[in-house]
């Protein structure tokens, strides 16, 4: 088997590993670790994952020690950006200060990255504007990721937020697949303790909500039906507010996407056809159908 990269996405209740080479899924494994270590959406010891993060990998076998890990939400901030068209070197001095309503420390304890969804030209094809997805990450929290991986034996080679993961995927199924004008896409992580709705226009988020699931009335059939009609009510907002766009299919992914039940529920509220976003990705043959952590093949994407 090729080596290529391995994608790591850390859950709140499973780790999810993936490798891949050449934007292409070779196969995905999904390991549950104790209650104990996370609280709060927050890793209690680093030491502890490396520890299990190991052993998963001694496990399953995956040799290849070079890595891509998928950053949480809770430590990473992303927005989407119009700015004036400048230099590279001129983007960088000034995309820190796009985040100063969200970052309180001083804006050299970060990491910011970007990635440009569109230029802007005028009338004499020089470019005016930029379309951007950006991020930034504390350079403290990093450090202990990598220190993290380096303890379990991997060399990190890329990090990135589920959004930039997912666009990663968009951007690679569309030039796959010859599509010219840009899809519209609405993306559901079904987690065990979080749901996550994602809407792409093309490979640019345009807007995400985070839906805690405690917080969702019922259980069994009772709890799908009440987060049928929140994403229901979810989905008529972003219509609302993005005036001509129109999903055909909703897709899933996550923890709880293998419920089938919970898929078919959510998709009748929606009305909508059930899909998921592994359907995205090319695969072999055996890991075709539901993949847990589409986003975890996404981030390696970048290499």
């Amino acid at each position: 088997m090729p080596k290529g990269y391995i994608g790591i996405d850390i859950g709140t209740r499973q780790v999810k590993m993936v490798q891949c080479r050449d934007h292409v899924l070779y196969r995905e494994e999904t390991e549950s670790f104790p209650g104990y270590f996370m609280k709060n959406g927050k890793l209690m010891s680093m030491e502890m994952m490396a520890e299990f993060l190991k052993k998963m990998a001694k496990t399953y076998d995956f040799r290849c020690r070079n890595c891509c890990l998928l950053l949480p939400d809770q430590v990473t901030f992303t927005r989407r950006l119009r700015m004036s068209a400048m230099p590279v070197n001129h983007l960088k001095l000034n995309l820190p200060y796009e985040f100063h309503d969200f970052i309180r420390d001083k804006k050299e304890t970060y990491i910011f990255d970007y990635a440009v969804m569109d230029m802007i030209y005028d009338e004499k094809n020089k470019p005016v504007s930029m379309d951007l997805m950006a991020a930034a990450v504390s350079k403290r929290v990093m450090e202990e990721y990598r220190q993290m991986l380096r303890l379990a034996g991997w060399k990190l080679k890329a990090a990135a937020p589920a959004a930039f993961a997912y666009s990663n995927l968009i951007r690679e199924y569309e030039k796959r697949q010859g599509i010219e004008e840009p899809g519209d896409y609405c993306f559901v992580d079904l987690g065990y303790c979080v749901t996550k709705i994602l809407f792409f226009h093309g490979k640019g988020l345009e807007a995400c909500r985070r839906i805690e699931n405690s917080r969702i009335a019922g259980e069994g059939f009772g709890f799908y039906e009440s987060m049928g009609m929140e994403i229901r009510k979810t989905l008529q907002f972003y219509y609302y507010r993005n005036q001509g766009r129109r999903m055909t299919r909703i897709y899933f992914c996550g923890g709880r996407a293998m419920e089938e039940n919970f898929c078919e529920t959510v998709a009748e509220y929606v009305s909508l056809k059930p899909g998921y976003v592994g359907e995205l990705i090319s695969a072999m043959e055996s890991q075709k159908g539901t993949i847990i952590s589409p986003a975890a093949a996404g981030v390696t994407f970048y290499l």
